[in-house]
């Protein structure tokens, strides 16, 4: 999918805000930051996985028109807050808005995102604020939905 003109200038703003030296190149350490600080979602694998395909040569550095391909390569991968939340519905058994942090665990390790334990963690500790093990699910979609802050 093609992003719109405003999209890619958001990107390419997340681009520049990590481009400390005005090269056009982030570090491709960089880029699993990059992608989150543009509203995606990649694990750690996927992010891995589109290094090569960014830096073809292995100089370790992306440049501006490689993060873009990226995005935009990922941007159909990207779900509607309301398709989180019927999603969700379907796993909320007694539809009180909660989910346990168990069965999250189970959603981001073993469906959808595939996430590894160490991600599914952190994923629930930011939703789980009063560690109880429920899961508030409006609190997760906006979680899911909110691009992260660059770093």
């Amino acid at each position: 999918m093609t992003l719109n003109e405003a999209q890619k200038n958001q990107v390419r703003l997340h681009f520049l805000l990590l481009d400390e030296d005005s090269d056009g190149k982030i570090e491709v350490s960089q880029l699993g930051s990059f992608l989150r600080a543009a509203g995606l979602y990649p694990t750690d694998a996927e992010v891995q996985g589109i290094t090569g395909v960014v830096d073809p040569d292995g100089t370790g550095q992306v440049t501006e028109e490689r993060a873009l391909e990226a995005v935009e390569s990922l941007w159909p991968r990207r779900t509607s807050a309301e398709e989180l939340r019927e999603a969700f519905k379907v796993l909320d058994e007694d539809s009180d808005g909660y989910l346990t942090a168990t069965d999250l665990r189970h959603i981001l390790v073993n469906l959808g995102l595939k996430l590894s334990q160490e991600e599914a963690d952190k994923v629930i500790a930011m939703v789980d604020k009063d560690d109880e093990s429920f899961i508030n699910i409006d609190d997760l979609i906006t979680l899911l939905m909110t691009p992260k802050p660059l770093r």
